[in-house]
Parts: structure tokens; sequence; C-alpha cells
């Protein structure tokens, strides 16, 4: 009797601490994956290594040198069967928009062939490039098509396709942040001069909608040997 009682009350403890074990066990593996969780979370909210400097140009930015520039026109002679005429274009509300990872042009042509009018809607393509040697961030359109047509008999005559990419050859530049170095000096406490310099480096272009986005490092470095004043 004394036997079964001291086996009962055995049996009772291991199974007691199996499950204690495993609560604890579970408790260990649930603050492990909260851990994961917060070094996670933190790790996404930490700013990359090239974000040090950051140049934003807005569309707004480079659509006012449309407005800059004035009216964006052409015309010229054609020459059709036993008709010799001349047409007219102008664009009206040119402008760019920065999207996500890409760049459009568009516009509405505003065309007159003899007496004949139309409208049409143009949509293009950009390049937005930053080149590190010259410092400077370029925009510039590089396909840009409408047609030019005319109405003979109640039939659509195609008379050439106008480029407005040639018409706008020269891109848009702005400054990057290489024109940013800079200096500073400290005095030590030991009454020496200590001058650090920093410098942008490794930039970086990207397109986020209506803004283009130029991160980079700073490479911060002492440019001084200790001098005694």
């Amino acid at each position: 009797m004394l036997l079964r009682f001291a086996f009962t009350f055995y049996s009772s403890s291991f199974a007691f601490d199996i499950k204690l074990i495993r609560k604890l066990h579970m408790k260990i593996k649930l603050l492990y994956i909260l851990i994961i969780l917060n070094f996670v979370f933190n790790s996404s909210r930490l700013p990359a290594q090239n974000n040090d400097l950051v140049v934003m140009l807005h569309e707004e930015t480079i659509n006012k040198l449309f407005s800059a520039i004035g009216e964006i026109r052409g015309s010229n002679h054609y020459k059709l069967a036993f008709i010799d005429g001349k047409y007219f274009w102008n664009l009206v509300n040119p402008k760019i928009e920065l999207l996500n990872d890409s760049a459009r042009f568009t516009t509405k042509a505003s065309v007159k062939v003899g007496s004949f009018e139309y409208m049409d809607e143009v949509i293009g393509k950009v390049a937005v490039k930053y080149n590190e040697k010259t410092n400077q961030i370029s925009v510039k359109v590089l396909d840009a098509v409408f047609e030019l047509y005319t109405i003979v008999l109640g039939k659509k005559i195609h008379l050439k396709n106008i480029q407005i990419a040639d018409y706008l050859t020269t891109p848009f530049l702005f400054e990057g942040p290489m024109t940013m170095n800079s200096e500073m000096s400290f005095m030590m406490p030991d009454s020496t001069m200590k001058t650090i310099s920093a410098k942008p480096v490794n930039c970086k272009l990207k397109i986020n909608n209506h803004q283009v986005i130029l991160s980079s490092e700073l490479e911060i470095r002492d440019k001084s040997s200790s001098i005694k004043k």
C-alpha cells in the first residue's frame, strides 16, 4: 500500500514536471518569436546607408521650365496631290509626370492643316538620369509623336508624324548634391584645431510619384593634423 502511494505520488510529480517544462518551453519560444519580430521591425525602420544626404526634385519644379520656355510650336508647307497648303501646330499644357520608377511626357497638340483643325493627345517617353561627373540630374524627352493629317472628301489622309523630341533636344538640367562639400573646424580641449571634411559619395537616383530622389552617403573624415594655436 505504501509502495503504491509512493509510486502514485512520483507519477503525479513527474506529470506535473512535464507540464511545467512544456509551459516553460512555450514561453521561451514565444519570447524568441517576439525578439525576432522586434529585430525585423526595428531593422525596417533603420535608414539605408545611402540616406545621409537626400536631394529631392519635384515634378512641379521641372514643369516650371515649360512655363518659362513659353509656347512650343511649329509650321511648314505640305503638298497633297494638287493641294499645296501649310500646317501649324502648338503644344497645350506640356508637362513631365513622375511615376514610380518611370517618367512620361504628356501634352495636347493643337493642329491646323489648311482649314481643318483638330486636337491630339500625346504621351511620350522621358529619361531621368544622374551624371556623377557633371553632378547634374537630366530630364529629357526621348519620344513623343503625334500624327499630322487632314480630311479630304470625308477620308482621313496621313501627311506625316511630328516628333516633339526633335524640338526639345536640350535636356532640363538640375544640380546634384556633389557641390555640398563642406569643412568644419573644431577647437579640441588641448587647444589644437581639428578639421573635418564631409562630401557626398555613392549617389543613387530613384523616381517616385511626383518626385526624383537622389540619395547619397556622406564620407566624413579628419583632414587635419593637430596644429597648436
